[in-house]
């Protein structure tokens, strides 16, 4: 399928969506000049409060009405993506764009610091070179009142990854890259009576915090050629990393500060967004391929 198909077929949905934000804005300024002019030609201040309220109840009408319709050409888009870019990289591939990565699952492993907003979508299951995994796109923040202003501070934005680890484990160790103070990781909490510990690579205890509950299997993990391997994966990423690895399964936190996937009602969808979006997903191959995870070496 062509892209141009792939445009055709998006179209309907996409203009439908443009109509619904046009009128959105229309509504919004007709609004706003009936507001001041009742305002200039001295409303009561029964009549203004009245005014006021309704503004915020028009807000919340139009939000209602485009979210149904933005949903729908989000629906139309992923079921394209999923077909012409998932379906060819990887076997066994199931997509849930509204669906995520549990709350939970993140709290028990502790892979990424969380606030009190948590969001997580576009999961993606399937299976490469025999390792099965699981991502999704995920966002937890926490707002709160200085003053007159509201901040937000993020806690964690970008992709979570979770992979059939190469080594069976039964204990719990995080690594966490030193990142800058804003824009990437914590310590991390303890979870799981984990402890602080280091290995024997100076360089690579310079680049992560280390936790563990079982400092003697950290090291079975973590082998020297492992930590090579860490390193060069991090230092080619670019970006922040979080890795669990407990029970046997591999947790893993990019901080991207972004979505993938995404696509405004805007924009064409075009060979630079496929670009994007498979480089996303071949994210993947490369985990699995770099990290070694498709090893059954030390599998029993």
């Amino acid at each position: 399928m062509t892209i141009q198909n792939l445009n055709e077929q998006l179209k309907p949905y996409k203009k439908k969506l443009q109509r619904y934000y046009l009128l959105s804005v229309v509504i919004a300024i007709t609004y706003i000049i009936v507001f001041f002019n009742l305002v200039i030609s001295g409303v009561e201040d029964g009549a203004l409060f009245i005014l006021i309220i309704g503004s915020g109840v028009l807000a919340y009408v139009v939000i209602k009405m485009i979210q149904p319709v933005k949903a729908e050409y989000q629906d139309v888009l992923k079921s394209l993506i999923n077909s012409h870019v998932f379906q060819k990289e990887f076997e066994n591939v199931k997509y849930y764009h509204d669906d995520g990565i549990p709350l939970e699952l993140m709290r028990e492993t502790a892979v990424i610091d969380l606030g009190i907003d948590y969001q997580s979508n576009d999961l993606m299951e399937g299976s490469y070179h025999g390792v099965d995994f699981v991502r999704a796109d995920v966002l937890t923040k926490t707002e709160t009142q200085a003053g007159k202003s509201r901040v937000t501070i993020i806690h964690f934005h970008g992709q979570v990854y979770v992979f059939d680890f190469h080594k069976n484990t039964q204990n719990y160790v995080r690594i966490r890259s030193k990142g800058p103070l804003f824009g990437g990781f914590t310590k991390g909490k303890k979870i799981d009576q984990s402890e602080k510990i280091e290995f024997e690579d100076s360089e690579f205890n310079d680049a992560f915090h280390i936790y563990t509950n079982n400092p003697q299997e950290a090291f079975y993990i973590f082998t020297p050629h492992y930590m090579d391997r860490i390193k060069r994966f991090y230092k080619g990423l670019g970006q922040e990393i979080s890795v669990v690895v407990k029970n046997g399964i591999m947790y893993l936190a990019i901080y991207s500060s972004r979505d993938a996937f995404e696509l405004s009602s805007f924009r064409d969808l075009d060979e630079a967004y496929i670009s994007d979006v498979t480089d996303d997903v071949r994210m993947i191959k490369f985990i699995i391929d770099d990290l070694g995870l498709d090893s059954d070496l030390f599998k029993e």
